[in-house]
Order: C-alpha cells, then sequence, then structure tokens
C-alpha cells in the first residue's frame, strides 16, 4: 500500500453504523484496582471516556480533572462537588458566534453539522447565542457521521 493511500476497510464503516444503531447502554466503571489509589484523576481528550470517569469520579468522592473533553454533561448533569474543567464544553465556542453574526447584519441562519453529540451540542451553542442576539434560525441540518456515509443529501450543493 503506497503512503498517504490509506483507507478504513469496508467493513469497518459496517460495523460502525451498526454499533450507531445499537440500544444504549450505561457505563459502568470498573472497580479501582490495588495498584491504582490515587485521589486525583486528570484528562481526557475523548468525551465518552471523560463521561465514564465523571460518574465513577462522582460516586466514588474523588476529583476528577478534565483537561480536554467537550461533552456539556460532564459539567452539567453528571458533575459532582470533587470534577472540575480546565477547558471548554462544546456548546461555549459555538455560543460567542451567534452574537458576532448577528452584530455582522445576519438575521437568519441554517445550521448543519455531523449528527454526533459534539455537533448537536456546539449546533445548540450557537443557536441559543443567536437567537438571544435578536436571529432566528430558520432550519437545522444534520449529516450522518461520516463513517456511516459518503454522501447525503443535506450537503448536496
Amino acid at each position: 500500500m503506497k503512503r498517504g493511500c490509506w483507507r478504513w476497510p469496508a467493513n469497518w464503516r459496517a460495523a460502525a453504523c451498526g454499533a450507531l444503531r445499537c440500544k444504549a447502554r450505561a457505563v459502568r466503571p470498573a472497580p479501582r484496582p490495588a495498584r491504582d489509589q490515587g485521589d486525583v484523576r486528570i484528562g481526557t481528550v475523548h468525551s465518552g471516556v471523560a463521561m465514564a470517569l465523571a460518574k465513577a469520579a462522582k460516586d466514588s468522592d474523588t476529583t476528577l480533572i478534565v483537561t480536554n473533553a467537550g461533552a456539556n454533561a460532564i459539567t452539567g448533569p453528571l458533575c459532582g462537588p470533587g470534577i472540575f474543567r480546565t477547558s471548554f464544553t462544546n456548546w461555549q465556542p459555538a455560543y460567542a458566534m451567534g452574537p458576532v453574526a448577528v452584530a455582522k447584519g445576519h438575521k437568519t441562519a441554517v445550521t448543519i453539522t455531523w449528527k454526533y453529540a459534539a455537533g448537536d451540542e456546539a449546533i445548540g451553542g450557537f443557536k441559543d447565542g443567536f437567537e438571544k442576539a435578536g436571529g432566528k434560525v430558520v432550519n437545522e441540518l444534520s449529516l450522518p457521521p461520516i463513517w456511516c456515509s459518503r454522501s447525503s443529501p443535506a450537503a448536496a450543493p
């Protein structure tokens, strides 16, 4: 295989799409191993992992410092007294764009995103900021995750 020409195998896409259609299962964190007796946890980049860590930290009264995972729920419904965020939520940067768009004279907007948690949360932030500043989101479009589809009518010119 030539360098730079790598592609996901076709069977990976089918497996990933099938997994997305599975019923959601509750995350049950594994018990803390004996070697892992630290009082503070720090990380992670992946929002799904960080949400599992947040649940475990809240249940075990352990301090968790979230350095990069953007899922809103970590410092929302999953938050506990020992959970801290040092970065952002998916909602925050998009919210700030809403008032700027209105200030530049835009009165209506159509949003488009990949259909997954971070995309939905970012669009929600933009919509909140845009409409609070006086704009109106007239349509919200979403694309299936890129690993499930090569094309979508919403992305057509």
